[in-house]
């Protein structure tokens, strides 16, 4: 009989998402602007965050000064100036940038997870996971070395915020155990494991060269379930997005 995952569990997971958000939002911080244009401002942003985490992961953050940051947007130096004030602010709107990334993500994992059994859950927002993971890998690999620029509030935020990943993972591991389809001893430090094997896809990419994304996730899906399953019979699949048992 197929067990799925009860309201407790649904519960749980939205007061941590709901924590998990406003830690974030107070992360986020007033940055000076020149234009009244909000939706301008806002794009001109994204794009001044996009080009400059790959000339910081280039060339390094205290190495790259405003006027290469300006030229690999194919814009004046002032013209970034109008939507910054320093190259301090590009590092808080990188930050930020994260911030957004992040609540849409758990904001699409648990919209994805509802209803599902904790095997399924696990899988899924592992796919899920990776997926933002792979999208943000040079920020990720930029912000894990430029953590000595930013202030101590900042660190500790970042701290914190890789611990919530770690919390949200080992919510859904309690919960497969209570259901009878996991067996995990600790499973605060198989949360832990969890996160550091799909962070290594951003800062240890040269050691999985031989693997595409879908390539591991799978191995890792596999890892993880093969490892912590109580039962092994099943089969998970993907088609179309959607989760199939065989």
């Amino acid at each position: 009989m197929m067990c799925f995952i009860n309201r407790p569990m649904v519960l749980s997971v939205n007061i941590l998402y709901a924590n998990i958000i406003q830690a974030l939002i107070d992360m986020k911080r007033n940055i000076r602007t020149f234009s009244h244009d909000n939706a301008l401002v806002e794009m001109r942003r994204k794009e001044i965050v996009l080009s400059s985490t790959k000339v910081f992961v280039q060339k390094g953050y205290d190495r790259t000064t405003t006027r290469e940051l300006a030229e690999a947007l194919g814009m004046s130096t002032g013209g970034l100036y109008h939507y910054i004030g320093s190259k301090e602010d590009i590092l808080h709107l990188i930050l930020d940038f994260m911030v957004d990334t992040q609540r849409k993500r758990f904001d699409k994992i648990l919209r994805a997870i509802s209803g599902l059994r904790p095997r399924d859950a696990l899988q899924m927002t592992i796919r899920l996971h990776m997926q933002e993971v792979d999208e943000l890998s040079d920020m990720t690999r930029f912000m894990s070395h430029v953590a000595v620029n930013v202030g101590p509030d900042d660190r500790e935020l970042m701290r914190n915020a890789s611990m919530r990943h770690v919390a949200f993972y080992q919510d859904l591991l309690q919960r497969g155990v209570e259901a009878g389809e996991f067996k995990i001893e600790n499973t605060h430090l198989f949360a832990l494991s969890i996160v550091l094997m799909t962070q290594a896809w951003a800062l240890r990419r040269r050691h999985l060269q031989e693997y595409t994304l879908d390539d591991y996730i799978s191995e890792l899906s596999h890892l993880i379930l093969d490892t912590i399953c109580i039962n092994k019979n099943s089969e998970l699949h993907y088609v179309e997005g959607q989760l199939t048992e065989q």
